[in-house]
Formats: C-alpha cells, structure tokens, sequence
C-alpha cells in the first residue's frame, strides 16, 4: 500500500490537478447555465443591485415600503458593480459566482493541507495532498452547491467564501505572525461580518488555535485587534442604518425573521409543516395594516409577536432552538418542496447523505482524538447561532466542505484500520 501511495506521490502534481480539474468544470458549467439560462432563478439580491443601477439607491421594497438595509451590502455591492460594467444579465452574475466558487476550492486545498500538518491529521498510506484535492473535488462537484452557484442568483457563494477566507488567513496568520497577515484576517473578518453577522463564528478556530500556539495573552491581543479592525469596517453600514432609522441595527427587520423561525406547526424554516409559507400565519387585517407601513414599524409589529410567543410559552421557543439546531445537521420536514419532482427524487438519497456525512464526523471526532473539534468549532458554532433565527438547508450548506473533508479523511483512517487488521489476521493465520 505505501508503494501505491508513493506512486501517487510521484506521477500525480496535486496543485495542477486541481487548477486543471477547476479550470475546466468552470467552462463546463459556464457552458450548462449558457445553454439553460432561462432556468436562472433571480432573488432579492438581485433586484437591489438593479435599484442601485437604475436609481442610486439600495433598496428593496418589502410590504410596498422600501427597505434600504433589507440584506447585507457585500453581494449586492457586486452585483452592482458587474450590472454598471458589462450591463443587466442574469448571466453575468452566475459567472462572478462562478470566480467566487474557484478561488474557494484553492483556499480549501491550502487550509486542509495547513491543518493537517498544524495538528497532525496524517494517514499512514495517504497524503494530506490527496485527501486535501479529493475533498475540493467533492465540494465541486456537490449538487446542491453547484445548483446554488450556476442557477440562483443568491449570496450563497459569497456567504462560503468569507468563512473560509477568515480561517485561510487564520491559519496562515499562526505560521507566520506579522502585521501584514493579522491586517489581512481583521479586514476579511470584517467584510465577512458586513456580508453574514452569523461569520462572528469563522473566528473559532483562530482563538483555538492562537491559545495553543501563541498563549492566552498573544492571542486575546491579536482578537482585539481583528474585532477593532472589525467594527471599523461594518461602522458605515451601522450609522446608515442610524441615519435611515434611527438605529445602529445591522438587519433591521431581524425580529421578522426571531418570529418565523418560531411558529407553531412548523420545524423552523420558511415553511409550515403543511407546506405554507410563514407568511400565511399573518391574518388578512394584520397583512392589511403592515401594508405601506414604515419599516420600523414592521419590525415593532413583528418583535411585539415574537415577545408574545416568548412570554405566553418559552418552553415552545425552546423546544423550536432544539428542532432547528437538528435540522441544521441533518435537514427539515418540508426540504425540497421549492423545486421541481426530478430533484425531489434525490431527497431519499439526499437524507441518507446526511446522515453519513455526520456519522463520518463524529468518527473523525473519536477516530483523531478530538483534533478535528478545532476546524469544526466553526460549523458548530455556526449551527448554535443559525438556530436562533431559522434554518434552511443552504445554510447547513455553508459549512459543508469543512464536513467532506473529514468525511474523507475518516472513511480513508476507517480504509486504514481495517486494511491493518486484515493483515494481521493473515500474518496471525499464516504463523499457525
């Protein structure tokens, strides 16, 4: 098994592979969406960007009142931008997810080598180069990612692509300490901040790590610097919201979203359980008031029915965080019911996906001795948070890659056990 390893070693240039393997399912999957662009499904990112073209302004209008700070500013910044240069195609926006899901893979295949070698994740007849390129394969080839990247316009690559980027330069920052690396993780956690509130959590394993390595002090200095450097970046996007509303908030229309992920005879995701939308819990003379009334108002109306719901029953508030935080690890009753039968027919095999993949996990858990707790105190920590609010599958999806590549390397050590335990099984047979 080591000569076959070490052949692997030899005829294989693991870096040019991956550039060439992403390089060409870039234009594959360019050439799919150019031929099947009708499909291309358009969300509320999308409609804020061409405000910003047509008008000036970021808005979105929710409830016919316009709402200027109704998602985060990073993608549809972006969008903007590749709208005002090449003009409105759908198209173009697939493509800039398209880069984004590139420069990704190249992070990952780094951060997994980096991480291997920082706690000595390593495999007797496999290298971290391997295990490293066959995780980012899989990531590419995820159905559900690669739907997300080439069909919808939605933050969903933008929303991978800062998490990872803040524990890339983490990692790179705990090999070589300097300004210029600690500079370039405070920034990036910024921005990642300014794109999801929930990417606080990218910063786990930074603060794991920096305590083993650096000690306690070092590290609580360099957090402070990054958490600084942090708040100076989401500041202006902070004081919009205090000039517009009168409020430094960054979503202010978050007690809408406390209050769906909340409801009764639903699991906590945009849907019911009989398959309605949140939205049909509203009755027609509260749908009728919320009609053309002032954002903030919206969000009263909406905190006022959450703080209900907490004070008349916060056992079922409770019970709710618990079916969500399950659902981020495996999935929800209604997952699926947006598209069309073809893909429903994958669920089975879907659902059976996901508990393997927390299976292989949890081994990996066990198997390298709580090591991959360090790396995975992101998804974990993420998980926590997104249970607070609601939770869809996409959001799990953010984190999967971490999940596939421990996946990987624990199906490879389980490969490994029972490869060594066959052997001495035979050398034990063959001396008697």
């Amino acid at each position: 098994m080591t000569l076959t390893a070490n052949w692997f070693k030899m005829r294989i240039d693991y870096r040019t592979t991956l550039f060439t393997v992403v390089l060409t399912l870039f234009f594959v999957k360019l050439a799919i969406v150019f031929f099947y662009q009708d499909e291309i499904e358009v969300w509320e990112d999308d409609v804020i960007a061409r405000n910003m073209v047509a008008t000036g302004e970021m808005f979105y209008m929710q409830r016919g009142t316009p709402n200027y700070m109704f998602q985060f500013p990073v993608y549809p910044s972006l969008l903007y931008v590749t709208y005002k240069i090449f003009g409105y195609d759908p198209l173009y926006a697939v493509v800039l997810n398209l880069l984004i899901i590139s420069g990704i893979c190249f992070l990952l295949y780094d951060l997994f080598i980096d991480i291997c070698s920082m706690q000595n994740l390593r495999l007797k007849s496999v290298t971290p180069e391997l295990v490293a390129l066959l995780s980012v394969l899989v990531f590419l080839l995820h159905p559900f990612i690669a739907h997300y990247k080439m069909f919808k316009v939605h933050p969903f690559v933008i929303d991978l692509f800062f998490p990872i980027l803040v524990i890339f330069l983490s990692v790179k920052y705990l090999q070589s300490p300097g300004w210029k690396n600690l500079g370039l993780l405070a920034f990036s956690s910024g921005f990642g901040i300014l794109n999801r509130s929930t990417a606080v959590v990218a910063v786990l394993p930074f603060v794991i790590l920096g305590i083993q390595l650096l000690g306690l002090k070092k590290t609580m200095l360099n957090l402070a610097v990054v958490s600084s450097i942090t708040a100076l970046v989401i500041s202006p996007w902070l004081m919009r919201g205090y000039r517009i509303y009168g409020k430094a908030s960054m979503a202010p229309m978050l007690s809408e979203v406390l209050w769906k992920g909340s409801l009764y005879n639903s699991d906590g995701s945009n849907y019911l359980l009989d398959g309605r939308t949140f939205r049909s819990v509203l009755s027609h003379e509260e749908n009728e008031f919320l009609y053309g009334k002032p954002i903030t108002v919206q969000n009263d109306f909406f905190r006022g029915k959450y703080d209900q719901l907490l004070r008349k029953d916060p056992q079922h508030v409770i019970n709710m965080y618990l079916i969500k935080l399950k659902n981020f690890w495996l999935y929800h009753r209604n997952i699926g019911i947006e598209y069309g039968e073809r893909i429903k027919s994958f669920l089975v095999a879907y659902k059976a996906y996901a508990y393997l993949i927390l299976f292989l996990n949890l081994g990996a858990v066990f198997l390298l001795k709580c090591k991959p707790l360090v790396l995975l105190s992101y998804p974990i920590g993420l998980s926590l948070i997104q249970s607070v609010f609601y939770v869809e599958t996409r959001h799990r999806m953010i984190v999967e890659p971490f999940l596939l590549f421990f996946g990987i390397l624990t199906a490879f050590a389980l490969w490994e056990c029972t490869t060594h335990r066959s052997k001495k099984q035979s050398t034990a047979s063959s001396r008697l």
